[in-house]
C-alpha cells in the first residue's frame, strides 16, 4: 500500500536499481576475501622469516647447513609444516 507523499517507481527502474547497488556489493566481497587471503600470505611470510632469522641467529642457514651456496633458494616451509602437524584450529 502506497501512503500519502510516497512516490510510486516501476518495477523496471526498481530492478535497474538493483542490479547497480548488487554489482558494487559483488566486488566488494571479491575485495574482502582477495584481502584476507593477503593477510594470511603475510602472516605465514612473518612466521617464515621469524624461523629463518632464529636459524641465522644460531649460526645456521634456513636450509639447515652452516653455509649455503649462493643463489639456492631457501625453503623453511617444512618447518612450519611440522610444527604445525600437532596443531588443531
Amino acid at each position: 500500500m502506497v501512503g500519502v507523499g510516497q512516490e510510486v517507481v516501476a518495477a523496471s527502474e526498481y530492478w535497474a536499481l538493483q542490479s547497480q547497488v548488487r554489482e558494487p556489493q559483488r566486488l566488494l566481497g571479491e575485495k574482502k576475501l582477495e584481502n584476507e587471503i593477503l593477510r594470511e600470505t603475510l602472516a605465514l611470510a612473518r612466521q617464515k622469516m621469524a624461523i629463518a632469522l632464529a636459524l641465522a641467529g644460531a649460526g645456521r642457514h634456513a636450509c639447515g647447513f652452516r653455509r649455503c651456496r649462493p643463489g639456492i633458494p631457501i625453503d623453511v616451509g617444512h618447518l612450519l609444516r611440522s610444527k604445525s602437524a600437532g596443531r588443531s584450529d
